[in-house]
């Protein structure tokens, strides 16, 4: 019982630094790159598409599907980059708190 009284209060002390982590991490903007950087997509901390560039000589008929999977690739990384410096945030925050199976920040 007194580990979780412990637990609690741990959870209560970082309910603010969550909000400001929470807001840092909204105004993050994570970029990643495919097809030697033809494609480039750029999203924020919401997991937001902000951005999306594709260099003008893929922009031909005939690489229509190589355009679609490049522009798959850089999105999925660019989600990938912000999920990982979210949950390496968290665990920075928390201090290794254990948290339930599946928790996510509140974003």
């Amino acid at each position: 019982m007194r580990n979780l009284a412990s637990m609690m209060q741990k959870v209560q002390g970082i309910q603010g630094k969550m909000q400001e982590l929470q807001a840092e991490l909204e105004a993050m903007i994570f970029s990643a790159n495919a097809g030697s950087g033809k494609v480039t997509a750029s999203v924020n901390g919401r997991k937001e598409l902000v951005e999306l560039t594709i260099a003008p000589d893929l922009m031909q008929p005939e690489d229509a599907d190589l355009v679609a999977d490049l522009v798959k690739v850089a999105v999925k990384q660019a989600y990938q980059m912000a999920e990982t410096e979210q949950a390496r945030r968290m665990e920075e925050l928390t201090g290794g708190l254990p948290l339930p199976p599946g928790f996510k920040m509140p974003f």
